[in-house]
């Protein structure tokens, strides 16, 4: 008596709409041709394949079926509180949101753009800091190249010691100073106060 429910719901799967039974990336167990004998072990196999197998993130379908798609974003926040997402598609949606406004991109996946936090501060805070952990939040370098044109250095150092990192804002060029804001004394412009000439550090 078992075997009739079973048989009555592998008939209304595989009478369930193409676009429902086709969904996902990975293939059913088995395909089916009149006259097939339909064993135990026929319907462990597909509903594990169906349950299990077919339900692993490789086997989910997309949501980038089209650039439209691709493109689609929700606002968790849109009326000053949370949007709850009901589906996993909702979920997917709002993170993209989230990807997009941070970094004020014209879509959420175009990651070569320039990120543009507009408004909002980018903050970085540490606790007490010793001359053996020094933090640079800020360095701009050229690509490839260890010499930083520009860093700004926490302050707040409980043991400065030697290190490059105890000034509070440097420009140099071939590992020498350019100009300097230590963290206590005089502003430092290179050796001397002097201006160079055109296209000279």
């Amino acid at each position: 008596m078992l075997a009739r429910p079973l048989i009555l719901a592998l008939v209304l799967l595989l009478s369930l709409p193409a676009s429902v039974v086709s969904a996902g990336s990975c293939s059913v167990f088995r395909t089916w041709a009149t006259g097939d004998s339909l064993t135990a072990g026929d319907l462990n196999s597909s509903f594990t394949t169906a349950v299990q197998t077919n339900t692993t993130f490789a086997c989910l379908d997309d949501y980038s079926a089209s650039a439209a798609e691709m493109n689609t974003t929700t606002n968790p926040n849109s009326a000053g509180s949370a949007s709850l997402p009901t589906t996993g598609q909702g979920e997917i949606e709002r993170l993209r949101h989230v990807e997009k406004h941070t970094f004020s991109r014209s879509q959420w996946w175009t990651h070569y753009e320039d990120a543009d936090f507009a408004e909002r501060a980018v903050r970085m805070h540490y606790g007490v800091i010793t001359s053996g952990t020094p933090k640079t939040p800020f360095r701009i370098q050229a690509s490839g190249s260890g010499d930083a044109r520009l860093h700004i250095a926490v302050i707040g150092f409980t043991n400065q010691g030697v290190h490059h990192e105890t000034a509070l804002l440097r420009v140099h060029a071939d590992n020498v100073t350019r100009f300097m804001v230590p963290l206590g004394g005089d502003v430092q412009i290179g050796s001397s106060l002097r201006l160079g000439t055109r296209g000279a550090a």
